[in-house]
């Protein structure tokens, strides 16, 4: 039944991207040869539906038939991946919000750095903060911190993020109630994007199952737990998506205009962007490391094959200089990038900006090995030199929280400091 309707979504993303349709059955070699990835959809049975997912396309040789072509797909691993953000309790992020929703947020433990990122958030102390004058202990009565992602990707961190707000007395109160924490994605990849609004569609489904199954059939309802509803509903009340770039999102959002973003009636249980933000938080992509010294998370691995990233400096050995100064030019552009995004992100976040950074690379819009630092600084803050044309000076970090292989810098506000 949802066949159709996956086929008509598929028809209008390709329409509004320009991507070429093809037929799996009458795909050639050839033809293959000219795409790195394709979207297709997959069966989602825990919403009776389907699901937008991405798959790799590894390149064709000369040599190469059906069968070693396959062969090399398995040995890559390269399934179809798409985004999950009420993920099922068998796996590792659903086991988590499921413990986290019996135990209280004080259960959450993740060693691959959640711990961290929550660390520099401090959202506690700052949604504390901003509601000192009620009661600090009841998330359902409170004004919610909100934190633009800024840099979504696959919303894995802003799963974790939601996921530490997940208290027990909040997920216990009535589903009207507000959530203490209030996250706005942001991602300028039209195809990333696509995944996660696909992933928004489906957390609809799954928070409405109950009374899609009266019309339907019970099948969905035995799949999906009263807690993975619960979860559902309450992620419906305080994420919203946005595909843009950062900057320029940022420009243009004010308390005049983030309202003209509320979606229509028909869009029920989704928020309009909420504004200002108390937190920015980025995590642009990691330049390529020169040794790989463990292998890529599998979702990880295809957004950066997806966009490039693993192939920037890929001809950095090469001794043609034109190759060079080319390089040389994408690597200002991309801390000229950087020091924009960095600076209008920290004159929006009311509290705090937090950048996920390499544990060795220097801040975010700075050079490698460029760490002059000058006292004459941009409101009263340090700042750190860039050596680029132009007055390319950012923000020295306030303070940053460190782990063995990334670190987390944190850029406390103006106004958050008077305060």
């Amino acid at each position: 039944s949802w066949f159709p309707d996956a086929l008509s979504h598929l028809q209008q993303l390709a329409n509004r991207l320009d991507l070429p349709i093809m037929s799996m059955s009458t795909s050639s070699a050839r033809t293959e040869n000219y795409y790195s990835h394709y979207l297709t959809i997959v069966p989602h049975p825990r919403t009776n539906s389907y699901a937008l997912a991405i798959h790799a396309n590894p390149p064709v040789t000369k040599n190469d038939n059906k069968n070693n072509t396959k062969k090399r797909q398995k040995k890559l691993k390269l399934d179809p991946f798409f985004v999950d953000l009420c993920p099922p309790m068998d796996t590792r992020m659903g086991y988590r919000m499921n413990t986290i929703n019996k135990k209280g947020s004080n259960s959450f433990n993740d060693s691959g750095g959640g711990e961290l990122l929550l660390k520099a958030l401090s959202w506690k102390k700052l949604w504390a903060e901003k509601n000192a004058k009620g009661d600090n202990n009841n998330y359902s009565n409170s004004n919610p911190l909100v934190i633009y992602d800024l840099t979504a990707g696959l919303a894995r961190d802003t799963l974790i993020i939601l996921t530490s707000s997940f208290a027990a007395d909040a997920l216990s109160t009535s589903n009207s109630d507000p959530m203490p924490v209030k996250v706005h994605m942001v991602e300028r990849d039209p195809i990333v994007a696509a995944l996660v609004n696909d992933a928004m569609r489906r957390l609809k489904l799954l928070a409405t199952t109950i009374e899609r199954a009266e019309s339907n059939s019970a099948q969905t309802v035995e799949m999906i737990s009263d807690t993975e509803r619960t979860i559902a509903q309450k992620l419906l009340q305080c994420l919203t998506i946005e595909e843009s770039d950062a900057t320029t999102s940022l420009e243009r959002l004010s308390p005049m205009t983030a309202s003209q973003f509320a979606p229509s009636s028909d869009d029920e249980g989704i928020n309009s962007i909420p504004y200002p933000p108390d937190i920015c938080y980025l995590d642009p992509m990691f330049p390529p490391r020169k040794k790989k010294s463990s292998l890529v998370k599998k979702d990880m691995a295809m957004l950066h094959s997806l966009l490039g990233t693993a192939e920037i400096h890929s001809t950095g050995g090469n001794s043609n200089s034109n190759d060079y100064s080319s390089l040389e030019q994408i690597e200002k552009l991309r801390i000229m990038e950087e020091q924009s995004l960095l600076l209008k992100a920290c004159e929006s976040a009311v509290k705090r900006v937090v950048v996920k950074r390499p544990i060795g690379a220097p801040p975010l819009g700075c050079l490698s090995g460029d760490v002059s630092l000058s006292n004459n600084g941009m409101n009263g803050h340090d700042v750190v030199g860039t050596k680029l044309d132009g007055d390319g000076r950012v923000r020295k970090p306030s303070y940053d929280v460190r782990g063995s292989v990334n670190r987390w810098d944190v850029y406390i506000s103006s106004s958050s400091v008077q305060d």
